[in-house]
């Protein structure tokens, strides 16, 4: 399992009184497009801009400057971004990373790459400023990856070219 800015998710809601984000129909969404949007920034190698739009939990977990040598590390292997199907989205209570026991959201995807298909998921966490901020990322390899426009390999276009003809004088 290839894991990045590591969080645990606990299945036993904290003792906290703060509402479910989930139950909300607009914090829900709000949390999908920020993490549509920051995953975005990674298909697109912008290592920068996809650091500098997480939440502190994240960047304490990692500094800017070591951020491109881990992403390159996880997800290289998998291979070029080919695609993401939405999955699903739950509520987690109390991650190790925030003593506060504050409520997340965590989006689950289904990708591919061309190497490899895998599980996406990630954490937010709601900032001061009530933007929701992308605080964990973990990426599950789960199966081998396929490319969405195939290019033919030398051998099948070999086997669909034709033979030279004689030439006619």
């Amino acid at each position: 399992m290839l894991l990045v800015c590591s969080f645990a998710l606990a299945q036993t809601p904290a003792p906290n009184n703060k509402p479910d984000p989930v139950q909300d129909a607009g914090k829900r969404e709000a949390a999908r497009q920020s993490a549509d949007s920051w995953l975005g920034l990674l298909d697109a190698h912008d290592y920068v801009d996809n650091w500098d739009q997480a939440n502190f939990v994240f960047k304490s977990g990692i500094n800017k400057a070591s951020w491109q040598s881990i992403w390159k590390g996880v997800r290289d292997p998998l291979g070029d971004f080919q695609g993401r199907t939405f999955k699903r989205l739950d509520s987690k209570f109390h991650l190790p990373e925030d003593p506060k026991e504050d409520k997340w959201i965590v989006v689950q995807y289904d990708s591919v790459f061309t190497k490899r298909s895998a599980t996406e998921i990630v954490a937010l966490k709601q900032d001061k400023d009530g933007q929701w901020r992308v605080a964990g990322y973990n990426v599950v390899p789960t199966g081998p990856g396929r490319m969405l426009v195939a290019q033919p390999t030398t051998e099948q276009a070999a086997a669909n070219t034709p033979p030279p003809q004689p030439l006619q004088n």
